[in-house]
């Protein structure tokens, strides 16, 4: 692997880590809070949108092929052109042919942004959201991300102030 690849991909990692988890545990929760659930993920939903549109850009800017998935998706595209000792390759690709509907509920229920960049056609062509499925992909996933999350922490908000009226 290139360094140029392995330094995007330590500063995709690191990029999407930071901004997964100041969304996911303290914008999100604070909306939560402030907010309630409803409103919570309306608001939450926007700023995912928002993220997402702005990391789409500065991907597809720069080119840089963060998540490796790109590559993913190349190697899926050549896989009779694999070398036989790329044994591991060949393992991955096949495990996401025979496991797609899984893979697409990784993604989609995980992050919108990373799941643009798997499921739009082509590899290493910086598109942006090339068609409609893709937006409304990406659309739905910011949504359903921020349902089931802010359900999650909901669900805790309420148990804390469930437990605390025993002390």
């Amino acid at each position: 692997m290139s360094t140029k690849k392995l330094t995007g991909f330590g500063a995709g990692i690191a990029i999407r880590y930071i901004v997964n988890s100041t969304q996911g545990v303290i914008i999100n929760p604070a909306f939560v809070y402030l907010l309630g659930y409803t409103i919570s993920v309306v608001a939450s939903t926007i700023v995912t949108i928002v993220i997402g549109i702005i990391m789409l850009k500065l991907y597809d800017l720069f080119k840089v092929d963060w998540f490796l998935l790109e590559s993913l998706k190349k190697a899926h595209q050549d896989k009779n052109q694999l070398h036989s000792e790329n044994k591991a390759l060949q393992l991955i690709i096949k495990w996401a042919e025979s496991n797609k509907k899984l893979l697409f509920l990784f993604f989609f229920l995980r992050d919108a942004f990373v799941t643009v960049i798997y499921f739009r056609k082509g590899a290493f062509l910086y598109d942006g959201f090339q068609e409609t499925r893709i937006k409304l992909l990406f659309f739905a996933s910011a949504l359903s991300i921020n349902i089931w999350w802010n359900a999650i922490i909901y669900t805790g908000f309420s148990l804390f102030d469930y437990l605390k009226s025993f002390l």
